[in-house]
C-alpha cells in the first residue's frame, strides 16, 4: 500500500509492481507498543537510477498512517504476587524467582534475573519479564504487563562479619573460652611434665576481610591475641617466662537474629 501511495497507479501492474518493489525501500518508524489511534510513518527511499531505467518517478514524501482495528487489551501488574528468595551468606548470596501467582496470565510469562549471585545485603537484582510471548499472550489473554521488570532488594540474609564491632560480646566470650581450652587440652598432651600453663590474658582482637575479587580461601580471619604465663622446674629450676599467642577464627557470619557463627 505505501508503494502505490508512492507510484501512483503505475504500481497496479503485477509487473511494474515487482519491478518497483526491487526499487522502493519502506522503513516505519516504529513496529511494537502500538495502540489504536497511534501515527505510524512509513520513510521511503528510492534507488534514482532503476526509476530512470523503469521511466517512472517516486515520491519519496514519508507516508502517515492511523493504527485501527487492534484488539484492546487491559493492562495489570505481572509482579503482584512475584518474589525473589534471597539464601546463602552476603556476599555470596543467591537469588532465585518465585511465580506466586494465580492470575494464569502470569504462568504464560518466563521472569529472569539480571544477577542470582554474588550478591550482598542491600544490592538490587532486577526481574524481567521476555518479550517473546507478550503478543501471544495478550492475544489469548487479553492482557498485558503493566511493566515489565522490577527491582527487589537483598535482604533477609546472613552476612559474613565486615567489623570487629559486629561481633558481639557475647559470641568474643565464647571464642576466648575455645581459646583457653584449646590451648589447655594442647598443653596437657604434648607439654613435658616439668612445663605448665599458668594463666591466659585476653590482649584483644582484630578482624580481616576478604578484598573484592580475590580468590582467598576463606571471608574473614578474627585473630585473638593472648598472653601466656608458663613455668618450667626442669632440673630444679624455676623458671618463668610469657609469650603471645594467636587463635584464628575463620569465616565468622552475623546472623539476622545476631547470633555468631564460625567455622573454627
Amino acid at each position: 500500500d505505501a508503494i502505490r501511495a508512492a507510484v501512483g497507479d503505475v504500481a497496479n501492474s503485477s509487473g511494474n509492481r515487482a519491478r518497483i518493489e526491487g526499487t522502493v525501500k519502506c522503513e516505519l518508524d516504529k513496529t511494537k507498543g502500538l495502540s489504536n489511534g497511534d501515527k505510524v510513518t512509513v520513510n521511503i527511499q528510492v534507488n534514482d537510477d532503476r526509476c530512470k531505467e523503469l521511466g517512472i518517478k517516486i515520491k519519496e514524501k514519508p507516508l502517515t498512517f492511523s493504527v485501527e482495528g487492534l484488539k484492546e487489551v487491559e493492562t495489570f501488574d505481572a509482579f503482584a504476587d512475584i518474589t525473589v528468595m534471597f539464601d546463602g551468606v552476603s556476599p555470596n548470596a543467591t537469588a532465585r524467582v518465585l511465580n506466586n501467582s494465580k492470575d494464569e496470565t502470569c504462568m504464560y510469562y518466563y521472569y529472569s534475573l539480571d544477577k542470582n549471585s554474588g550478591l550482598a545485603v542491600g544490592d538490587t537484582v532486577t526481574v524481567s519479564i521476555s518479550e517473546d510471548n507478550i503478543d501471544a499472550v495478550a492475544e489469548e489473554t487479553g492482557k498485558v504487563p503493566a511493566e515489565m521488570e522490577k527491582q527487589f532488594t537483598v535482604e533477609g540474609v546472613s552476612s559474613y562479619a565486615s567489623e570487629l564491632s559486629q561481633i558481639s560480646d557475647a559470641a568474643l566470650t565464647d571464642m576466648q573460652k575455645e581459646a583457653t581450652d584449646t590451648l589447655t587440652a594442647y598443653t596437657a598432651r604434648n607439654w613435658a611434665d616439668t612445663s605448665s600453663l599458668e594463666g591466659m590474658e585476653y590482649l584483644g582482637s582484630y578482624l580481616l576481610t576478604r578484598k573484592p575479587n580475590s580468590s582467598a580461601r576463606y571471608q574473614n580471619l578474627l585473630y585473638m591475641i593472648h598472653e601466656v604465663s608458663c613455668g618450667n622446674n626442669y632440673d630444679g629450676a624455676d623458671m618463668h617466662l610469657k609469650y603471645y599467642y594467636y587463635t584464628v577464627f575463620t569465616n565468622v557470619v552475623v546472623h539476622g537474629d545476631g547470633n555468631i557463627s564460625w567455622d573454627g
